[in-house]
């Protein structure tokens, strides 16, 4: 196979955020209602052929997301697409998600990455509409994926031994292991997150409030409309509050706070309890040596169950449990 093409259904995933699909879903419904009882039905019936059109976009028609071939990969979508050649990438990694969706992520090397402005910004613009697109790489985080998007595929253990068979760089995921381990996670609230929950919060709050209140007294039944597109918004904000997985162990590796790295690139980790959450020390194998042979990490406000984390990595890797350091 000379080349591998992925694509993904639509730019977000609805299934991903159930919480927050159901407050766009209510905060819409009320728009339209809105929207009847001050224009009538032409302006209602246009909002809904708009969303139709918008949702289906966003959510049902395919797109490619990445293409793999013998010069190197192709990734991302639209203007934040880029090509990465096969001598700047680590490594690639695929996991297994729901249904017939596989994530696949692509490892540069930090040499082959200069810093990008406004890292801050596209990562949180990642969390809101999804990961289809490349992001920077910054070099305090250098185990962070320059690319990492779900697609379509009948398993995540046939893609990676399809990129194995064209990629000149290893390739972890299902495929490449041995073992099976059961996977373990551990949530934690986002930081970036929490900001625009604020937010959204102080916006709708504020301006929102002043608007509902002098719709609603040239339009009295504009009333319950805007309530339904209130709860809608409290939907919203609820589920970025809701916490989220922060550390993930799996048969590709270790996710922890935004970075990654491959079981075939640690040798051991160390579980240090530190006051309200955990630090992370691993040990990397001489691939990753060059980049930084012992990565520490703080996880606020996350416990990490050692033996758990045990169960989920393979047996090359040894996991220690130290003292609290406070």
């Amino acid at each position: 196979m000379d080349t591998v093409v992925l694509r993904r259904r639509g730019v977000v995933s609805l299934l991903d955020r159930p919480l927050q699909a159901a407050g766009y879903a209510l905060g819409f419904a009320g728009m339209v209602a809105v929207g009847y009882v001050t224009s009538g039905w032409s302006a209602a019936l246009l909002m809904v052929g708009w969303m139709i059109v918008a949702v289906g976009f966003l959510t049902v028609f395919p797109r490619r997301v990445l293409t793999a071939d013998r010069h190197g990969i192709s990734a991302g979508i639209g203007r934040d697409q880029r090509d990465f050649r096969w001598d700047g990438i680590a490594q690639l990694v695929v996991s297994a998600g729901r249904g017939d969706q596989v994530s696949v992520g692509v490892q540069a090397k930090v040499s082959a990455l200069p810093p990008r402005p406004l890292d801050r910004v596209k990562e949180l613009r990642r969390r809101l509409f999804g990961d289809a697109r490349p992001g920077a790489v910054r070099r305090d985080r250098p185990f962070a994926l320059a690319f990492e998007s779900r697609c379509m595929a009948s398993s995540a253990r046939e893609l990676a031994e399809q990129l194995q068979s064209l990629a000149p760089v290893p390739v972890a995921g299902p495929g490449t292991e041995s073992h099976a381990p059961e996977p373990y996670a551990v949530r934690a609230r986002s930081r970036s997150a929490l900001l625009f929950a604020a937010f959204l919060v102080a916006w709708n709050g504020g301006l929102g409030t002043v608007w509902a209140i002098g719709l609603s007294r040239e339009y009295p039944h504009a009333l319950f409309p805007l309530i339904i597109v209130g709860v809608g918004i409290a939907l919203i904000v609820a589920d970025f509050l809701m916490p989220r997985e922060t550390l993930t162990a799996d048969g590709a590796g270790l996710r922890y706070d935004g970075e990654f790295l491959a079981w075939n690139q640690i040798e051991a980790i160390e579980v240090t309890p530190s006051g309200n959450g955990t630090e992370l020390g691993i040990r990397t194998t001489g691939s990753t040596a060059m980049v930084e042979p012992h990565v520490r990490r703080q996880l606020p406000g996350v416990r990490v169950d050692p033996a758990r984390l045990t169960t989920a990595a393979p047996a090359h890797v040894s996991i220690d449990l130290t003292a609290d350091q406070t």
